[in-house]
């Protein structure tokens, strides 16, 4: 913005429209980036065992144990998941917008991807009805996540569920490539 608006007042001040370039003495601070911080794995212990009795405790521990975005998780049908090999195919995100639910293309073109899943979650999402796997809104989870977080006293988000996988990536020692293809 501050390059397209010093080129209009750069050519005003050439034309002799103007005396001086306001733009010359703008200084424009670069905001600094937040980090997001992931669960520490007592946390995510804590976390796991807290929800354990909520009706999202089955998307919780999907998100920790596949790092995909809530956008994605909130998208996926049973027949998205291959019981016999244990994977889960990320293709579609959704969504809501006044309320309707609208399926899209994922985020970018990577995050187009196959990830594993553990015989655990495999059983338990093999249990659930034909359909959508979590029938649930963005708002519902994050209401949810929020009441959550109160009571833990701890700073808890879908996306810092996302940090959390990675971090337990990272702690593992998976290559960075195997990551970022795992995260999308």
């Amino acid at each position: 913005c501050k390059v397209n608006v010093n080129q209009v007042f750069t050519k005003a001040q050439r034309g002799g429209l103007i005396k001086i370039n306001p733009c010359d003495n703008l200084e424009i601070k670069k905001p600094k980036e937040k980090h997001i911080e992931g669960l520490t794995p007592e946390q995510q212990r804590q976390f796991v065992e807290f929800t354990a009795d909520s009706k999202y405790s089955l998307l919780f521990r999907f998100l920790l144990a596949t790092g995909v975005r809530v956008g994605e998780a909130l998208a996926l049908f049973k027949s998205d998941v291959d019981m016999m090999g244990r994977t889960v195919f990320i293709t579609k995100d959704v969504v809501f917008i006044k309320g309707q639910r609208i399926e899209q293309p994922p985020k970018t073109e990577a995050a187009v991807r196959t990830l594993p899943l553990s015989e655990e979650l495999c059983a338990e999402l093999l249990e659930l009805p034909e359909g959508l796997l979590f029938p649930y809104t963005y708002n519902a989870v994050r209401l949810a996540i929020e009441k959550i977080e109160k009571q833990l006293g701890f700073k808890v988000t879908a996306h810092v569920l996302r940090h959390t996988y990675s971090d337990r990536l990272e702690e593992a020692g998976i290559p960075p490539k195997v990551k970022q293809y795992l995260m999308g």
